[in-house]
């Protein structure tokens, strides 16, 4: 009986997720790019992120990362540790709706 890594398993599963839908680390890169560009030019959501965000690169890496991981070839970051979907700097708590 052979043993296979948890890695291994990753590894294979990646593997066939590209080889049947084609998503890729630049697939993702441009979905999060594109999806953050409309985010800007929205105007209701863009000074929202305007007023928190000077440097939209850091985010932008952040954001591939953490997508990336969703996909599982990926192994930038693990979605299982808390904290890994970085906070909005100054983004302060959600408005109750009560």
């Amino acid at each position: 009986m052979h043993d296979i890594s948890a890695l291994d398993r990753r590894s294979r599963m990646a593997r066939a997720i590209l080889n049947e839908t084609g998503i890729d680390q630049a697939m993702t890169e441009r979905l999060v790019r594109t999806f953050y560009t409309r985010v800007r030019d929205d105007t209701r959501l863009g000074p929202v992120f305007a007023a928190r965000l000077a440097d939209w690169e850091p985010h932008l890496a952040r954001m591939c990362d953490f997508r990336s991981s969703v996909i599982p070839k990926s192994q930038s970051i693990s979605c299982n540790s808390p904290g890994t979907l970085p906070a909005v700097p100054n983004w302060g708590s959600p408005r109750s709706t009560a």
